[in-house]
């Protein structure tokens, strides 16, 4: 199930300010276990099982100009949030720093290393139900690579990918101008975006970047300057 992400700037800062200066609130967590009293760290089986509904408050440094993940301005704060909205076709395990699956469930590299094919999962949707298909994967690509879009940044990590090609519903595959090691992770981190959503209107001045769409973990719900 999507968990919901809340951005309330002015509460989240208020809330960390104002605890920050006195003692930790003595509560019971809603999993049933007993709450700290001192300054030690609870075993995490004294807290009882999660309960679905609890709350996560955290604070960002900075209100971040937007939240695109291809475009110039999304900074460390927005890219904390897109990490958690967003998805990407690979992930990478943190204890090997192999790439994983994440939207796509295998790829293939060709033996020239210029030919890199991902199949997608079965069944993908996006935050609002749409299903999530090679076309948004190619319509990301191509939207990235477009100069009318202010990605220049990000762009620049795919100067040796020439194109995005549609093999099937499920299949899509990248070619590249020359071998790169580093070929694979940056065409499997880029972050794919929903084309019913983005495929209309100026990207760069798009309403949706201060309400993304995307498939990862968690559903943006609201913005609160």
């Amino acid at each position: 199930t999507k968990q919901y992400f809340l951005l309330s700037w002015v509460l989240a800062a208020a809330t960390t300010l104002g605890t920050a200066c006195g003692p930790p609130p003595a509560s019971t967590p809603s999993g049933g276990g007993t709450a700290p009293t001192g300054g030690a760290a609870p075993d995490a089986a004294d807290l009882g099982d999660p309960v679905e509904g609890d709350w996560l408050v955290t604070r960002l440094g900075a209100e971040p100009a937007l939240l695109n993940p291809i475009l110039d301005q999304l900074d460390a704060n927005g890219r904390y949030i897109m990490d958690l909205v967003g998805d990407s076709l690979l992930d990478v395990d943190k204890e090997t720093l192999l790439s994983v699956p994440r939207l796509a469930s295998s790829w293939e590299i060709s033996e020239d290393q210029l030919t890199y094919t991902f199949h997608l999962k079965e069944d993908l949707v996006f935050s609002d139900n749409v299903p999530l298909t090679v076309e948004d994967v190619k319509f990301t690509f191509d939207l990235l690579k477009d100069p009318k879009t202010d990605s220049s940044a990000v762009r620049s990590y795919f100067s040796d990918v020439l194109s995005a090609e549609i093999v099937d519903e499920d299949t899509i595959k990248f070619v590249c101008e020359k071998p790169y090691f580093r070929h694979v992770m940056t065409i499997g981190s880029m972050p794919v975006m929903p084309k019913h959503i983005y495929g209309t209107g100026d990207i760069n001045k798009h309403p949706a970047n201060r309400a993304p769409v995307g498939s990862g973990p968690y559903r943006f719900e609201a913005w609160d300057t």
